[in-house]
C-alpha cells in the first residue's frame, strides 16, 4: 500500500483532510472506513486526479467545490478602457481611519464569504477570524472609498514577483464597480511593469464567481481544477 495519510487543518478544524497520492495501491474503501471509525469529523479530499474523483464519488463522497488557479499572461489585453478608472488609494496611502475601515469591511466580507462556502469554516471558526496589516500590505493593492468615505471596494494583492502578482481578496458593492475596479487594477499593473496576474476561484464561493465573471478575459477552457470532496 502506498501513500494515504491524514492531517488536521488549523484553519478549518471542523474537518479531517485525507491525502491520497496518485500511486496509492491499497484498498481505498477499507482505508477510509478505518479512518471514519477513528474520527467524528467529516473527511475532506482535495485532488486533481479525475480517476480518484470517480472512485470517491462511488464511495458516496460528494464534490463540494472546484478551485481554478490560473495565470493571465498579458496585462495589456485585459484593459477594457484606458480612460475608465476609479480614483483609488494604495495601501501606503491609507489614513489610520481608512485602514481601520478597510479591516472592518474585509472582516465582514470574510465572514459572509466563508459562511456561504460548505468547504470552509463553521460559524464558530469564522467568528474567531482576525485580520492584520499583512492582508493588504502589498503597495499595489487598491481601495476605493465612496463620497461618504465608506469602503466601497478593494483588491488586495500578494505573492508578487518581479513580473507577476496574485489577487488575494476582491470585493465591491455592485457588479459595475467590480468591473471598474478590475479595469483600474489592470491599468495600474501595466503602468508598474507587471506582465501577469494570477487568481484563485472556488466554485463554492459565490464572491469568487462574481469576480471570475467580472474579469474582462477568457480563461483557459481546459484548465484542470482542484476538486474538493467531502464524505
Amino acid at each position: 500500500m502506498k501513500s494515504l495519510s491524514t492531517s488536521t487543518n488549523r484553519i478549518h478544524p471542523h474537518s479531517l483532510n485525507v491525502h491520497i497520492s496518485r500511486d496509492f495501491s491499497g484498498d481505498l474503501k477499507a482505508e477510509l472506513k478505518q479512518i471514519r471509525a477513528a474520527t467524528k469529523l467529516p473527511l475532506l479530499v482535495k485532488t486533481y486526479d479525475s480517476k480518484l474523483v470517480k472512485k470517491l464519488t462511488a464511495l458516496k463522497f460528494k464534490i463540494i467545490s472546484k478551485t481554478y488557479m490560473s495565470t493571465l499572461s498579458n496585462v495589456q489585453t485585459m484593459i477594457l478602457d484606458g480612460n475608465q478608472r476609479l480614483r483609488v488609494k494604495s495601501a501606503n496611502e491609507l489614513t489610520e481611519a481608512q485602514r481601520k475601515a478597510v479591516i472592518g469591511r474585509m472582516r465582514t466580507d470574510y465572514l459572509h464569504v466563508h459562511l456561504e462556502n460548505p468547504a470552509e469554516m463553521t460559524p464558530a471558526d469564522v467568528a474567531n477570524a482576525t485580520f492584520n496589516a499583512d492582508d493588504f500590505a502589498h503597495d499595489d493593492s487598491i481601495f476605493y472609498f465612496d463620497d461618504f468615505e465608506e469602503v466601497a471596494g478593494y483588491i488586495t494583492l500578494f505573492h508578487a514577483t518581479h513580473h507577476a502578482v496574485e489577487i488575494g481578496w476582491l470585493c465591491a458593492d455592485n457588479p459595475k464597480m467590480l468591473t471598474q475596479l478590475v479595469n483600474t487594477l489592470f491599468i495600474r499593473l501595466k503602468g508598474a511593469g507587471y506582465q501577469a496576474i494570477s487568481g484563485e476561484f472556488d466554485t463554492a464561493n459565490a464572491q469568487a464567481l462574481r469576480v471570475y465573471r467580472a474579469l474582462p478575459v477568457s480563461w483557459p477552457a481546459d484548465h484542470q481544477p482542484l476538486i474538493t470532496l467531502r464524505g
